[in-house]
């Protein structure tokens, strides 16, 4: 017998940049890191709001990609010792 599917739901009313907005576990507010989204079973995620959209996992893990935040960079270059150069004139 398999598993359940496992589904995240995205907040269709609301693009971040060119990123989803997920329900995070427990509908404890939204994120657009999908690592931080909570998985939900297909019954709770079809019955939310209409502007909902139950995702299943594998789909929305088949269109991540990875991107490097530029702050948290900075910020570790710094503690690496390695600096940031200034922007050109």
């Amino acid at each position: 017998m398999s598993e359940p599917k496992r589904f995240y739901i995205l907040d269709t009313r609301t693009i971040v940049g060119n990123c989803g907005l997920w329900w995070r576990p427990d509908g404890s507010g939204y994120t657009t890191e999908l690592s931080e989204a909570g998985l939900y079973s297909e019954e709770y995620a079809r019955s939310r709001r209409d502007t909902d959209l139950a995702v299943p996992e594998e789909i929305a893990k088949a269109s991540t990609v990875t991107h490097v935040r530029v702050d948290t960079l900075r910020s570790k270059l710094h503690d690496a010792g390695i600096r940031w150069p200034k922007a050109g004139r």
